[in-house]
């Protein structure tokens, strides 16, 4: 069954940014239409992908289930061998909260979408040195522009 994210919210994960921490290096990627494609990570990754475990479907979670979420997503990308850092999604809209999110630099795509379904979640993102996009899960919706790396 296909099912569209509502628009406003679509917009939100559009113009979300990313915050994390790389070789004791703050970083902010912001999502732009002319960017500078600064890469940061080794020329051995090539996709990073950044997910979250939390807020099923945009609904609201608890601290005792942002808790529990987030312990699964690191035991389900553990058993994968996956290598993840825990990073910080940043809604450009200063109503909305900051989400702790999983940012992965050794899955397939595929890998990606699944545990996004498992863990019942709208969207993932997906940033190489060309473009950052926004790609929905339980329909077709997909973002692609470029980004700028600040620090």
């Amino acid at each position: 069954m296909t099912e569209l994210i509502p628009e406003n919210l679509w917009s939100d994960y559009c113009q979300t940014r990313l915050l994390f921490v790389l070789n004791s290096q703050h970083y902010r990627l912001l999502p732009r239409e002319s960017g500078d494609n600064t890469w940061p990570w080794t020329n051995d990754i090539t996709d990073v992908f950044i997910l979250s475990a939390i807020h099923p479907r945009s609904k609201q979670s608890t601290d005792d289930e942002i808790v529990r979420l987030n312990q699964q997503m690191a035991n389900s990308l553990d058993e994968l061998s996956l290598n993840y850092m825990m990073c910080i999604g940043k809604p450009a809209r200063d109503d909305w909260p900051e989400e702790e999110s999983f940012l992965i630099t050794n899955a397939t795509e595929s890998t990606i979408i699944k545990r996004c379904q498992d863990f019942d979640q709208n969207a993932y993102f997906h940033w190489t040195k060309d473009f950052w996009s926004v790609k929905g899960i339980f329909g077709p919706q997909t973002y692609f522009t470029n980004w700028i790396l600040e620090n």
